[in-house]
């Protein structure tokens, strides 16, 4: 199973303290020592399942938006934020402890729009999440539009990782950052985007096409 190299400060010092409880169990022969060690034990292997990084088959497509994130579609509608200029269209995705939580770029082209937005820690399934929460704004062109996409902060997920830069080029599918322990990923649509997706589904990042831009015949 691959592992995202951001879990590796977390695997590392699990694995120590589990080896360490172990040597001692063994050493000292100390029945109540048996809890530790199973605790560190699915302590660690939770962290290595939450950072699990699977590849992906993306979809040879160069008109699809795919989706950039695991988990469900929680809302599709037209309330898009004032800071998200020239989009018609919002589809949030929730990402529960279980899901991948690596996020993959959705369309290929150049970015042109990123910033970080502190904020609160609201829980990241609810409304007020894309209102107040810490999130990260980005923007892609490409040849047939732009799409716009937050990660967002939630109550336990508090470390946005984005390895992007402005000017930046990228391909549909491509690794760029995660969110950790559980959080949300809003994703901007613009008119010409004909969507596949509706409330309930459940999208895997890098994968999934959740829309496609709509070029008309000249």
């Amino acid at each position: 199973m691959k592992i995202v190299s951001e879990g590796l400060y977390f695997i590392y010092p699990g694995a120590v303290v589990l080896v360490v409880l172990l040597a001692l169990y063994f050493i000292l022969g100390l029945s109540i020592l048996v809890y530790p060690v199973l605790a560190s034990a699915l302590l660690l292997a939770f962290v290595m399942f939450f950072f699990r990084d699977p590849d992906r088959e993306v979809p040879d497509n160069a008109l699809a938006v795919i989706s950039p994130a695991d988990g469900k579609i929680v809302a599709l509608d037209n309330r898009v934020p004032a800071y998200f200029n020239g989009y018609s269209t919002r589809l949030s995705i929730f990402l529960s402890m279980l899901n991948v939580h690596i996020n993959r770029i959705p369309v290929e082209g150049s970015v042109s729009r990123l910033e970080y937005h502190p904020g609160k820690f609201k829980p990241a399934f609810t409304e007020k999440a894309s209102e107040l929460n810490e999130h990260t704004t980005i923007e892609i062109d490409n040849d047939y539009g732009r799409i716009g996409f937050c990660q967002r902060a939630g109550t336990i997920a508090r470390r946005i990782v984005c390895n992007l830069s402005e000017g930046q080029r990228v391909n549909m599918g491509e690794r760029f950052g995660m969110i950790r322990f559980g959080s949300r990923v809003d994703v901007y649509m613009p008119e010409n985007v004909r969507l596949l997706s509706h409330i309930g589904d459940k999208v895997k990042a890098g994968e999934t096409v959740i829309g496609e831009f709509a070029v008309s015949e000249s």
